[in-house]
């Protein structure tokens, strides 16, 4: 009878511990597959939010660059909506236009009164939609829809004084 005592208090002592490491794994790969899945959304999350806050971005330091009075004013490019960056260099006049040309915020540096098709723009950033508005003398507001639908809203102030008109003031 001892000997029956003593082979089921080993295979308890064996039973327990394999018992608990299986508990200690399954746990492990619950928890390691969560944090996977929450890791991936955020990665997913912040690359989508990237797009449109680096369009903005550039944007808001363009405009701060090209600062100058009465020499920043949304205008426009053929038919497209464009924020105008004006400037005197070598002579002449030259103006950036930053303006959304198929499903693309777009950049382009010309002489003033230069036609080009808006399409010659280079490609800053991939996106669905991007508006622009005077909002008062020297604030503007950007609105940057991204592919994914989520849409941005960035308002840039200006310094100089007559900043921000509606066309060559």
């Amino acid at each position: 009878m001892k000997i029956r005592e003593r082979q089921t208090s080993h295979m308890i002592d064996f039973l327990f511990p394999l018992a608990l490491f299986f508990c200690f794994a399954v746990s492990a790969i619950v928890l390691i597959l969560m944090a996977t899945g929450i890791y991936r959304s955020t990665t997913e999350s912040s690359a989508r939010n990237h797009v449109g806050r680096t369009a903005l971005a550039y944007v808001s330091e363009k405009l701060h660059q090209g600062d100058a009075d009465g020499d920043v004013f949304i205008g426009a490019l053929g038919e497209e909506p464009a924020l105008v960056l004006r400037r005197q260099s070598d002579g002449g006049t030259y103006c950036t236009y930053i303006y959304e040309y198929e499903g693309a915020l777009r950049e382009l540096f010309l002489k003033e009164g230069a036609e080009v098709p808006p399409e010659n723009g280079s490609v800053i950033a991939e996106i669905k939609a991007f508006s622009m508005e005077k909002i008062s003398d020297g604030l503007f507001s950007f609105v940057c829809r991204e592919e994914s639908g989520e849409t941005l809203t960035h308002l840039v102030s200006v310094r100089s004084q007559s900043a921000g008109g509606t066309g060559h003031e």
